[in-house]
């Protein structure tokens, strides 16, 4: 592997004789394992050893004054590849040598690593009065025991939730062999019922994958429980400090997201986005989600479909889908495909018979079409008026329109496009949602001959629905008090008269004749239009139209079931609602579209408006949240409210015909003009049950991009989702402010006012754990459990009410010194059933939820010490020191990437030139018996906000010795260069991290060995003497947690010694 030479004097040796006599390994064996770090490393051999070969003070002179460039005994890390033997030599570990007796020689390395396997070779030995008899060489591997296991990282996130069947993850630095043995001794998960306060043991599975154990479920984790993940390594280490514990909530609720898109890619207006937006609310686990699309959405907008990742929903016109635990993630999203139809071609076929007038929506004519044409309908023309004109000798029969079907329309005119006004939607002619993209219209005036010898001069009369429905019988609705056909012997003005039925009436009429529309300034429910008689007959269109009713719809939450007990400002669940859908015949065909919603205040009363016709079928599908104790009672029986009778229970559904004569208020105002329409009201009554409805307290949110732009901000959070993050807090680190004394604050907002001296009483209960004191992390007994009291207990009212807000200090006021929420700590708070409302009413169960983090400190690790077992130059005559320098590396990788660089990027000692004048300047000389050298506690990295729990802390040192064959190509004179590239490449995971952390770790220390390696071979380099690389996570608070105030990294024969500091912004006061 390498051979061995004298500098002076030198020595030359003929190998004449090969011996047969083999040198033995006593100690350690080949192939062993589990040696201790430090062996004592014992070679025999068949007779006395020569004194001279043994290169006892290797690498400096020997006893003899030479010096050797290959050691007796050479200890490399296993790794290092055989056909690099310098670059292995430089890599050998340092020790002492001692002859026990002639025949047995020991070497004693100053360190191993643990874990690690090694190689060892014994060269260059000869036998005492044999110096032509040169030993053949001996070669074995053993491994040291592996260190103590200790857990690195978990996929516990202290803040979000876990899936009902997700695996977690603990990784494991230096597994045992046995790593399945191992996880079965230590790895336990149970469920904590905290008012019993009993761990029920959960069942699971265990496997190893690599250097991690990962737990999973035996079927599936209880929905919405609390998890307690143990790691009890004590049972291995014997040391209680090594124990871990990690919790989390298993998600049994999450966040529907519905939100509407432009195929097109064209903006929505805010009011239409609204529509889709209050669709938006918690959904639970086994819940069947049903989603009622708007079908009358303003200015021809439609739905086109749906669309989701979490369920197949494309190929519903109204989408349902069951909540399934197994795939819930934090937000369901859920998007309406909208287009609109800002353009319609309609084709005219005319035959001979006649032609067509086309009028515009104030009924002056535009064009007159004699022969079959298209015409096109858009925003800026978005109305026509159709009238269908005979030739002499034909008369008019009726238009048929087709698009999907073919359907017959009475009366000569017909009209086509949007008719929106004031505000108000009504039905177009052909409603623009039903119309498929891509299909046209196709119109068809039908004309007939007639006979001339039976020539008269007639007036006729037809009746036109105004409105776009189907399903009705116009001639039920529309009675004639004179003759429908009026016939005189010459062209004489005639009249016609018609009535209606009260939920019709009157608004207009159109002569063929004078091809003249005529509309009613007031709609009127009798009315007389006057024509001349013509040959062919002149037709006199009435058009007519159901009466426009407004309906409303109520909505009162109740604390007991009297109707007029209404609670005041009541916040409803987004699934507390009432879903209206009318009744809508089309092609002959029947569907129930829904109408859209907006939310309207009337004191108390939550109100939503809706504009229908008479004779309208509704249907009203009342959707409860017993969850959030809001249950629905029935509608009220109250004096001029109509009250809908029950016609389905799966969905709750209700069923009445809109009848102008239930309306008897004057329509409500909603943020619109009124139109003046009478008003149906029904009321509907919900019971609200005694429970939480709001958890609230002060988070750590960004303001900018930077961790230095933060704020506390109060946020209230849904008690079945209040572990999910808000976007603008520090991704997977959710951070509650610490108060000094009080610990943190939690407010808990109930849905009635509630009893104060049951909570008094102590019907909360907290429990405060994995609490932290930074200015004393040896300090114990920091845990605690208390309850509801006087002086951790506030009450919180809103004006005009009795208080529903209790607000709860997480700390025990008997104690002293006083036990509070500290940093890093978790808190679980249970709501007992102890717990009352005023009147006595209980909460149907008790609820549980857990906080956490409380406040993460802010955070520095600086350099202390350092110690080489060898300082890089040979000692020979004289003492030689090493001219030392570092290049240090690394930073905090947070959850998107890099989150601090430049500080760790640095060189050591730091010069503005890399190589000074005189030379040396630029480096620290060190010698072999310096021994432990101080570093003046030089900041290797500082983070002075905070710090996330998901954060790791990496930081990679390299010590050489300044020995450079060639100036130009030195690292030494290289490294600002290196340090450059290296910090670059590590800024690109700044914005987006699309690996692992350890995997970017990696790739940047392959990125600097590769840098070196590629300026010189490596025996023409500097002399790289030892090597440092720590990782901290933040379950082991970066290291901060341990009482020992440094700790040790470093190689074979270099030692570094660091120091973690957690720092706070404000004290904490006991």
């Amino acid at each position: 592997m390498c051979s061995k030479f004298w500098v002076i004097p030198i020595l030359l040796a003929v190998l004449s004789v090969t011996l047969h006599a083999q040198l033995q390994l006593l100690y350690p064996a080949d192939n062993s394992y589990g040696v201790e770090c430090q062996p004592l490393i014992t070679i025999r051999a068949p007779a006395a050893i020569e004194p001279a070969s043994v290169t006892m003070n290797y690498p400096d002179g020997s006893v003899m004054g030479g010096v050797q460039i290959c050691p007796t005994v050479l200890l490399v890390d296993d790794n290092w590849s055989d056909d690099t033997p310098l670059t292995q030599i430089r890599h050998t570990v340092m020790g002492t040598y001692s002859l026990k007796d002639p025949q047995t020689l020991q070497f004693k390395p100053y360190r191993l690593l643990p874990g690690k396997t090694y190689r060892i070779k014994v060269s260059g030995l000869w036998l005492k009065g044999q110096p032509a008899g040169q030993m053949p060489d001996l070669e074995a591997t053993f491994s040291t025991v592996s260190e103590t296991p200790f857990v690195q990282w978990s996929s516990i996130n202290h803040t979000g939730y876990i899936g009902c069947t997700e695996a977690i993850y603990i990784r494991v630095k230096s597994m045992p062999v046995r790593g399945l043995e191992f996880a079965q001794r230590v790895i336990s998960v149970s469920t904590n019922h905290t008012e019993n306060n009993f761990d029920e043991p959960l069942p699971f599975n265990l496997e190893i994958k690599n250097d991690s154990i990962v737990i999973k479920p035996a079927g599936q984790w209880p929905i919405g429980a609390v998890l307690t993940l143990t790691g009890s390594l004590s049972t291995i280490t014997g040391n209680p400090d090594d124990d871990v514990k990690y919790r989390t909530v298993v998600r049994s609720a999450a966040t529907m997201k519905v939100s509407a898109s432009a195929s097109s890619g064209s903006e929505i207006p805010a009011e239409i986005q609204d529509v889709f937006t209050a669709m938006s609310r918690v959904v639970r686990v086994g819940e069947t989600v049903q989603i009622h699309t708007p079908r009358d959405l303003p200015n021809r907008w439609r739905v086109v479909k749906w669309q989701s990742s979490y369920a197949d929903v494309e190929e519903m016109d109204d989408p349902s889908f069951q909540v399934d635990c197994s795939e819930l993630q934090r937000d369901i999203f859920l998007t309406a495909l909208l287009e609109k139809l800002d353009s319609l071609n309609v084709v005219v076929k005319i035959d001979s018979g006649g032609r067509v007038r086309i009028h515009d929506s104030s009924g002056v004519q535009i064009s007159e079409l004699t022969e079959s044409d298209t015409i096109y309908i858009t925003d800026d023309n978005p109305l026509f008026r159709m009238v269908a004109v005979s030739k002499d000798g034909y008369e008019f029969v009726d238009w048929k329109v087709i698009w999907s079907d073919t359907t017959t329309l009475l009366g000569s005119s017909i009209k086509f496009g949007d008719n929106t006004q004031n505000g108000k939607k009504k039905f177009s002619s052909v409603p623009w949602w039903a119309l498929r993209p891509g299909v046209g219209v196709t119109l068809v005036p039908n004309f007939e001959k007639v006979n001339p010898a039976d020539a008269q001069y007639c007036l006729q009369a037809r009746i036109a629905n105004q409105d776009d429905d189907e399903g009705w019988d116009l001639n039920e609705v529309v009675s004639f008090t004179t003759e429908r056909t009026i016939c005189t012997s010459s062209p004489q003005l005639e009249s016609i008269c018609i009535t209606t039925n009260p939920c019709w009436e009157i608004v207009g009429y159109y002569d063929n004749e004078r091809n003249d529309y005529v509309f009613l300034d007031e709609p009127t429910d009798e009315y007389c239009a006057s024509a001349v008689t013509t040959w062919p007959a002149n037709m006199l269109t009435f058009f007519v139209q159901r009466r426009r009713v407004s309906l409303r719809v109520d909505k009162v939450l109740l604390s007991r079931d009297d109707p007029t007990d209404m609670i005041p400002d009541a916040q409803f669940n987004a699934n507390t609602k009432i879903t209206v859908k009318v009744r809508l015949i089309l092609n002959g065909k029947v569907s129930w579209p829904t109408l859209t919603t907006i939310t309207c205040k009337d004191g108390n009363i939550q109100y939503s408006p809706y504009s229908l016709r008479c004779g309208d079928v509704v249907k009203l599908i009342v959707s409860e949240s017993p969850v959030r104790g809001q249950k629905w009672i029935g509608f009220a029986e109250l004096e001029k409210y109509v009250l809908p009778e029950q016609t389905d229970t799966q969905p709750i559904t209700y069923t009445f015909e809109i009848n102008g004569q239930q309306a008897l208020f004057e329509e409500s105002t909603c943020n619109v003009v009124a139109s003046g329409y009478p008003e149906i009201r029904i009321r509907g009554l919900y019971r609200q049950g005694f429970g939480v409805e709001k958890i609230g307290c002060r988070l750590r949110v960004l303001t900018g991009k930077n961790r230095n732009a933060w704020k506390w901000e109060e946020r209230w959070l849904d008690p079945e989702v209040y572990r999910d993050q808000f976007d603008d807090e520090p991704v997977n680190s959710r951070q509650i402010e610490y108060e000094p004394s009080r610990g943190i604050n939690v407010k808990i907002r109930f849905t009635l006012p509630v009893n104060q001296q049951t909570v008094y009483d102590g019907s909360i209960k907290m429990r405060s754990f994995d609490n932290f004191l930074c200015s004393n992390p040896a300090e114990t007994n920091l845990d605690f459990s208390t309850t509801s009291q006087y002086g951790n207990t506030d009450f919180i009212s809103s004006p005009y009410e009795s208080p529903r807000t209790v607000s709860l200090w997480v700390m025990d006021p008997n104690s002293s010194p006083i036990l509070q929420a500290l940093h890093t700590g978790q808190v679980d708070i249970l709501c007992t059933t102890d717990t009352k409302a005023l009147g006595g009413i209980t909460m149907e169960s008790a609820f549980h939820f857990q906080m956490s983090d409380v406040e993460m400190p802010a955070y520095q690790i600086t350099f202390e010490k350092i110690k080489f077992d060898y300082d890089g130059d040979f000692d020979f005559v004289f003492s030689n020191s090493g001219d030392t320098y570092h290049v240090t590396m690394g930073g905090i990788i947070g959850s998107n990437g890099f989150v601090d660089v430049d500080e760790a990027f640095r060189r050591i000692p730091d010069c503005s030139e890399q190589q000074g004048i005189p030379p040396g300047e630029c480096t620290i000389p060190y010698s072999d018996n310096d021994g432990i050298v101080r570093m003046s506690g030089n900041g290797l990295i500082t983070q002075p906000n905070w710090m996330a729990r998901g954060d790791v802390v990496w930081w990679y040192i390299s010590s050489y010795d300044e020995d450079c064959k060639d100036e130009n190509d030195c690292f030494v004179n290289r490294v600002h260069d290196f340090l450059e590239e290296v910090k670059d490449e590590a800024k690109s995971y700044s914005d987006s991290k699309k690996e692992s952390n350890e995997k970017i770790i990696a790739k940047l220390i392959g990125l600097a060995t590769s840098f070196v390696s590629a300026l010189l071979p490596a025996d023409e380099q500097d002399e790289h003497i030892g090597t440092g690389d720590f990782r901290g996570y933040g379950d082991t608070l970066w290291n901060g947690r341990r009482a020992t105030e440094l700790f040790e990294i470093g190689s074979e024969n270099a030692s570094y010694w660091l120091k973690p500091q957690l720092v706070l912004h404000r004290a904490v006061v006991r």
